[in-house]
C-alpha cells in the first residue's frame, strides 16, 4: 500500500489503525471491482458463442 511520501503520518494509535484500514479496504475494492468487471466480461463472452 501507497498511503504518501512520510511528511503526513498518523501520530495516535487510532490514526494509525485507521490509516491501515482505509488502505486495506481501498485494496479489496480494487479487487472487488476487478473481479466484478472480469465475470461479466467473462459471463458475457460465453453467451456470444
Amino acid at each position: 500500500m501507497t498511503i504518501g511520501y512520510g511528511d503526513i503520518l498518523p501520530v495516535t494509535p487510532i490514526a494509525q489503525k485507521a490509516s491501515i484500514f482505509i488502505g486495506l479496504i481501498g485494496q479489496f475494492y480494487l479487487v472487488i471491482l476487478t473481479a466484478i468487471v472480469v465475470s461479466k466480461y467473462i459471463n458475457q463472452k460465453g453467451t456470444i458463442d
